[in-house]
């Protein structure tokens, strides 16, 4: 049996736009190189769109810059997450068991997209952008808990009026 048979008679969906009406929403399809072709993006938000246009934009400006001899690679690196954003909502897990605090944490990092899109159906959010790093913390730092885990998600708001 040939390869082209037996992907043929797998009959797996595969993204396209032209048969399938749902794939002509998505927002920035990246699509896998392998059988069967699919959007890797397909959790893609408008924020994230925003947001990676947008360091497409600083990290091409910046590299202009590096070639010119005008500053070193590292400013390519940096991470400004904190900078670049004024206002945060802080998402806190907390648990005495380590247990139960690796449970709290898959149920918050499972639903943290559905909050950020939540959060981008309200016409007054321009962007929110989850930091994809968490930010351990432990008794050292004055908390009650042994496990505490934080998310910041930074948010950009528009400047509409409501009417």
């Amino acid at each position: 049996m040939h390869e082209s048979e037996y992907i043929a008679m797998l009959n797996l969906p595969v993204w396209d736009p032209r048969h399938n009406p749902a794939d002509r929403y998505h927002l920035m399809p990246i699509l896998t190189p392998s059988y069967p072709s699919q959007n890797s993006a397909y959790n893609l938000q408008r924020s994230n769109r925003i947001i990676i246009k947008r360091e497409m934009k600083r990290g091409h400006a910046v590299v202009k810059e590096i070639l010119l001899r005008k500053r070193p690679w590292s400013d390519l690196f940096e991470p400004a997450f904190f900078f670049t954003y004024r206002h945060f909502i802080v998402v806190i897990v907390s648990a005495v068991e380590k247990r139960c605090f690796m449970e709290r944490c898959g149920l918050v990092e499972s639903r943290l997209r559905v909050l950020v899109s939540n959060a981008e159906n309200n016409c007054c959010v321009k962007i929110a952008h989850v930091n994809c790093r968490a930010i351990g913390k432990g008794p050292e730092d004055g908390t009650d808990a042994a496990f505490v885990k934080e998310w910041f998600i930074g948010m950009e708001f528009s400047h509409k009026r409501i009417t």
